[in-house]
């Protein structure tokens, strides 16, 4: 029994725990206000040298223990824990900053699809996910819908030939350009709930969801553009052949007046 203060002491090493604890917290404390672990998963440096501080500070409390006691727990425990707690602390903080850093990382991913998901839900032009291998609709935006007339639900119940007006076997080789990447751009005309038709103008990208390829495509409406052209060209034709008629006409005229004067 070891007296200290003029009380007895049973427990001489209850002060050094708790100190080593409350040390250890700030010290933790302040390294993760400093190293931000939850933005960046500390690298092993940073973690040896944290192992090192805090098993620094440990051999440093032991000399708060009584006497003798102080000198032997050092000389025991000193060499190891300065030498090879660091290394577990190096061990045991890369675990979990990795287990941080895939949880990071799965975050990130799903903040990222999630704002993907919403510029595609949310976008003003009409947009479609379509599988390349099966033609299958997986999804599509709020603009597709109003555009095609079917709801989005019914929509991903359909495949692409449902609504292009080429064949299937047509279909199948445009989308397999599109996943080789050997054509982005395409001119088509698309059948609507109502059964009208309509000419499209599509840009498709390849993506990857979930693992699969999928082509990403924005639908133009191209159908008022196309009417306008082939009215400018019919008036240009009728034009043409106005012009035509009136050199013949003048031609004629010419000759009847060369004969006349004979």
């Amino acid at each position: 029994v070891i007296k200290q203060g003029g009380k007895k002491n049973k427990a001489p090493g209850v002060f050094m725990g708790v100190s080593v604890i409350l040390v250890s917290a700030v010290i933790g404390l302040l390294a993760r206000h400093y190293l931000k672990p939850q933005i960046n998963p500390p690298s092993t440096s940073h973690l040896f040298f944290l192992g090192v501080t805090v098993h620094a500070a440990m051999v440093a409390l032991m000399f708060t223990l009584p006497g003798e006691m102080a000198l032997s727990t050092i000389k025991r425990l000193g060499l190891p824990v300065i030498t090879l707690y660091p290394l577990a602390t190096i061990l045991a903080g890369k675990i979990l900053s990795d287990q941080l850093a895939g949880m990071l990382s799965i975050k990130a991913l799903q903040e990222s699809e999630k704002r993907y998901r919403k510029l595609f839900e949310d976008h003003a032009a009409v947009k479609l996910l379509i599988d390349p291998l099966t033609a299958d609709i997986i999804d599509a935006n709020e603009a597709a819908a109003r555009f095609y007339g079917w709801t989005r639900e019914e929509l991903k119940r359909m495949k692409i030939t449902d609504i292009n007006t080429l064949s299937s076997e047509e279909v199948k080789r445009e989308l397999e350009n599109a996943r080789a990447l050997k054509k982005t751009y395409f001119e088509f005309r698309h059948r609507l709930a109502d059964g009208s038709i309509r000419d499209v103008n599509v840009y498709s990208s390849k993506i990857e969801l979930e693992g699969k390829v999928i082509l990403h495509s924005i639908i133009h409406d191209v159908t008022e553009s196309k009417q306008t052209e082939k009215t400018l060209e019919l008036n240009n034709s009728l034009l043409a052949i106005a012009g035509n008629t009136a050199k013949l006409g003048g031609w004629q005229r010419g000759q009847k007046e060369k004969w006349d004067s004979r």
